[in-house]
């Protein structure tokens, strides 16, 4: 892959994952009524903590994530990861529903965290994510240099003005 290409690669997974932010941030401008009469717009302290996790998810290396405004203003943030599902639900009197499902099966389930919370959870389960994947460097690098099959070259040692 050339310079070019990985540029390119690189502005589109970063416009990519600001879609979410950018969405999470215009539900601001609903307006009242806009579900069959009922709901209106989300408050800005949600909407803070909507995009702080959503930040936390991007900064641990998830790239698929989506949001959706409650009728109550709430907002259900999801995050995806191949066969790893990640839901927030932040309520409008700021507290966070967790919920961590995998192949679809609920795996772990917390009610009453605060965003500090939340967003410690997604940190654990990126840092945990990462250690167990095959793009981890822990899992691909040589961890001793007497397993190389090439070894360093030496260097000659030359006193200066001799040939």
């Amino acid at each position: 892959m050339n310079n070019t290409q990985s540029n390119y690669n690189l502005r589109t997974l970063a416009s990519h994952s600001n879609i979410t932010e950018a969405k999470i941030a215009d539900f601001n401008k609903i307006e009242k009524g806009w579900h069959y009469g009922e709901g209106g717009p989300i408050e800005e302290k949600i909407i803070r903590d909507a995009i702080r996790i959503n930040s936390a998810a991007l900064e641990y290396g998830f790239s698929e994530t989506n949001a959706f405004p409650g009728v109550y203003g709430e907002i259900q943030l999801c995050i995806y990861h191949d066969n790893h599902y990640l839901e927030f639900m932040i309520y409008a009197d700021e507290r966070v529903l967790y919920v961590y499902e995998l192949d679809d099966v609920e795996v772990l389930y917390k009610e009453n965290l605060n965003i500090e919370e939340a967003v410690n959870e997604v940190r654990v389960f990126g840092r945990m994510l990462c250690g167990s994947s095959d793009l981890s460097t822990k899992n691909i690098m040589t961890q001793k240099s007497s397993v190389l099959l090439v070894r360093p070259s030496r260097v000659r040692a030359t006193i200066l003005g001799s040939r």
